[in-house]
This record gives C-alpha cells, sequence and structure tokens, in this order.
C-alpha cells in the first residue's frame, strides 16, 4: 500500500508537504519543504497524489494537466480530478466530459492549474 502523499498551493508557489496536523473541521497546519508552515484555507489548497507517474517519472496530483496515450494518439489536455460520487481519480476535458484515469496507461504531466491557468 502506498503513503499519501500530498502537495500544497499557497497563491504563489507549489510546495511539498511534509507534515500535515488536523484542528477538527476548521483548518488544517502544514509543515512545507522549506521548513515553514501554512495554514489550508483563505486561497490555500491541498492535492493530493493519485499514485501514478507520468513517463517521465513525474508524480501525477489532483489539479494537473495532463496528456494521456489513446493507442498511439496523445489525447487533448485533461485535468486530474477527484470524483467523490464513485470514489476515484478522474480526467475531465475542456468540456466537461469525464473519463476514467485507469482507462489509459500513458501520461504526459504538461503543467497544473494553479502555476498554468
Amino acid at each position: 500500500m502506498r503513503g499519501l502523499k500530498f502537495r500544497f498551493w499557497d497563491g504563489n508557489k507549489i510546495h511539498k508537504v511534509i507534515g500535515l496536523e488536523f484542528f477538527g473541521l476548521d483548518g488544517i497546519k502544514v509543515a512545507k519543504s522549506d521548513g515553514n508552515y501554512s495554514y489550508v484555507g483563505s486561497g490555500f489548497v491541498l492535492m493530493q497524489y493519485t499514485g501514478l507517474r507520468d513517463d517521465n517519472g513525474k508524480e501525477i496530483y489532483e489539479g494537473d494537466f495532463i496528456k494521456a496515450l489513446n493507442g498511439t494518439q496523445w489525447e487533448e489536455v485533461f485535468i486530474v480530478a477527484w470524483d467523490s460520487d464513485n470514489m476515484m481519480y478522474i480526467l475531465e476535458d475542456a468540456n466537461g466530459d469525464k473519463e476514467k484515469i485507469n482507462e489509459y496507461e500513458h501520461f504526459l504531466i504538461i503543467g497544473n492549474i494553479y502555476e498554468n491557468p
């Protein structure tokens, strides 16, 4: 079983998360890789690792823009998202159409929704 991994958007930059501290339902304190702390809320966003890597070995997180290989052709750009109704990660295209992420085996990360909106 894989461990949970997160990254953190603070409004300016994405940081690797090295620790989380929960304060009931009201807040989360995040220990960032630079040794500083931030609090989730007011524009701060946690993104969870999907457990998948792209063809270059980069970890795929919620909010990543990716291309997926369909046979021999790279598909359009998708956003990686969590589908809470089906409890799984999905790929969502620009029209809002959704596909199961596990229908593909090859991915390329080309950005994310925070640094490349």
